[in-house]
């Protein structure tokens, strides 16, 4: 190997580093910067008016709603694989958000019981749970699964 391709290799690795150190302190938090594991960790907007946070060239969102809530219905019994709507009142919600919703359990199908879809209700201040009975005979949702459904709610 010649010296000139020595000092060009060395020339080359200087320029790197260097070029790395000003592009880390650019994204570096003492400096200002955000990092990967910050971007989660700031608010745009302020739900209301305003902002929003857009990823790609999607529509903003502006608002994330989440709790748990109690199934509303008429009755509680279901036949065997029928499916029904189940109301749940959440302060916030209107009509055109974006819905998902499980029940609060680490498990997807608990006991035969499964939400299959969720939209917001015409109706603010409502959500609507399709729930289907795959217990395999006619049942009554139980309390634990009736009182304790999650949602998060997207705007």
């Amino acid at each position: 190997m010649t010296t000139t391709k020595i000092i060009g290799a060395i020339v080359a690795v200087l320029a790197v580093a260097v070029v790395g150190f000003f592009v880390v302190r650019a994204v570096s938090p003492a400096y200002g910067g955000v990092n990967a594991y910050q971007a989660g960790m700031y608010q745009y907007g302020n739900g209301t008016n305003g902002g929003g946070l857009t990823v790609g060239s999607g529509s903003p969102i502006y608002q994330v709603l989440k709790g748990t809530a109690a199934l509303i219905m008429s009755s509680y019994t279901v036949a065997a694989t029928s499916t029904v709507a189940a109301d749940i009142a959440v302060s916030g919600i209107q009509p055109g958000d974006l819905v998902f919703g499980m029940f609060a359990t680490s498990t997807a199908l608990y006991g035969g019981w499964e939400v299959v879809s969720a939209s917001a209700s015409s109706t603010p201040g409502y959500a609507t749970l399709r729930i289907v009975n795959d217990t395999g005979a006619s049942a009554v949702i139980p309390a634990s699964v009736a009182s304790s459904t999650q949602y998060i709610i997207i705007r």
